[in-house]
């Protein structure tokens, strides 16, 4: 089995264009998706307990309307296994490859595993005990989940990834191949911006994310002027798209939009994508790409709004906001808030309170080696920021968190 993650939590970051596309032709040539009947799945549990492996991996047996499968022996040393057994302990049985196969699965699995049974709730989920709350032990999760399995005539559509289960989602799920995505994407960028490049990007077994930088002098001169005739005070300025997917059920595709403002990357409060779901196709991502530059205008239109906005304490402004917003890390607040006290003495406008805000995420990401799936989130969350009032902060208004 070929794997390009070698365990359940690596990060891979990929440089250039040539390792994405690397990426890419490793998932569409080694990634499996299965469609089985929800009521043909059953799951065996084998407690991470070494002395006991004998007895829940030798065979093994599930139960199926009202008698006994044999599904053969789990061998637990195999790493894939063993991985499994030390991680969610649930292997996911169904017919692969004309045989009934007891197949381990990765924590990606786990949730959308409970939801296809209808059994997510806070017995299922918990994996550590609490106060006065015990955790179910795995082998009696599978029996429950053996139930239930039989209780649902619904097909699924089941993710096979780097020698695991990586998720179990509905018939609803629409299958959206990363490559054919990407290629799309870049295709639009190409035609609009001819110069675009690719700047970086990471995979974990969530999220592929990568980022592109559109290389358009005439167009970021153009929104750079607009921005400093309205207030603001930058000499340089590169736009770019964030694209994002995950093929474990957890977000739709986008294309997010950002501007390096002065060496911050920015993030602005629009974008472009679609859900996976239904009949939603490639092709449908390929339409909404088209109205990307269009994204764009509204975004620099409000960021304009922003230069207009003047600001008597900038360091102070960002201050306040990161004591409503707690995402934002207070340390690396602190940084460029005390940053900002020397770079902008005499105030500023929003603009400038808006940048520090994506430079305390963009700070705290270097720093911390984020996830991908971290990272995302919190680039959406601080692009929310862009519609605060910000002057009415400044002043000492009262204003409602977004």
């Amino acid at each position: 089995m070929k794997k390009y993650l070698q365990s359940d939590d690596e990060i891979r970051d990929l440089k250039n264009m040539e390792e994405l596309h690397e990426y890419l032709d490793f998932r569409k040539e080694n990634d499996e998706w299965v469609e089985v009947f929800l009521n043909e799945l059953a799951a065996v549990g084998v407690p991470d307990m070494p002395l006991f492996y004998g007895q829940y991996c030798s065979k093994v047996t599930v139960p199926k309307n009202g008698y006994h499968v044999h599904i053969g022996n789990i061998d637990h040393e195999k790493q894939e296994n063993a991985e499994c057994i030390s991680g969610t302990g649930l292997f996911l049985v169904f017919p692969y490859k004309d045989k009934l196969t007891a197949y381990p699965t990765r924590w990606t699995a786990y949730n959308s595993i409970c939801k296809r049974a209808g059994d997510d709730g806070d017995v299922m989920m918990r994996t550590e005990a609490r106060a006065n709350k015990c955790v179910l032990p795995v082998n009696e999760k599978a029996e429950r989940l053996c139930r239930d399995f039989q209780l649902y005539s619904d097909n699924c559509k089941i993710l096979l990834r780097d020698g695991k289960v990586s998720a179990v989602l509905s018939k609803d799920y629409a299958i959206l191949p990363a490559d054919g995505l990407i290629q799309v994407l870049e295709n639009q960028l190409a035609s609009d911006h001819p110069d675009f490049a690719f700047d970086k990007g990471k995979v974990s077994h969530e999220y592929l994310l990568a980022e592109y930088l559109l290389n358009d002098p005439e167009m970021e001169e153009s929104f750079r002027l607009r921005l400093n005739d309205a207030g603001a005070d930058i000499a340089s300025i590169k736009a770019g798209v964030q694209f994002s997917t995950s093929d474990v059920g957890l977000s739709r595709v986008n294309a997010s939009l950002f501007y390096d403002a002065d060496g911050v990357r920015t993030f602005l409060g629009g974008g472009i994508g679609i859900i996976h779901l239904g009949d939603a196709s490639v092709a449908d991502f390929a339409e909404s790409c088209k109205s990307l530059g269009l994204v764009f205008k509204e975004c620099e239109d409000r960021i304009e709004e922003l230069g207009n906005m003047d600001i008597a304490d900038v360091a102070g402004t960002v201050r306040k906001v990161q004591e409503k917003y707690p995402f934002l890390p207070k340390t690396v607040a602190d940084a460029v808030a005390a940053d900002l006290e020397v770079s902008c003495p005499n105030g500023g406008t929003g603009v400038d309170v808006y940048i520090a805000l994506n430079d305390i995420v963009q700070r705290h990401a270097d720093q911390s080696s984020l996830s991908p799936t971290r990272y995302l989130n919190l680039c959406e969350q601080v692009a929310k920021l862009m519609k605060l009032p910000f002057d009415r902060i400044d002043q000492g208004e009262e204003w409602i968190r977004i």
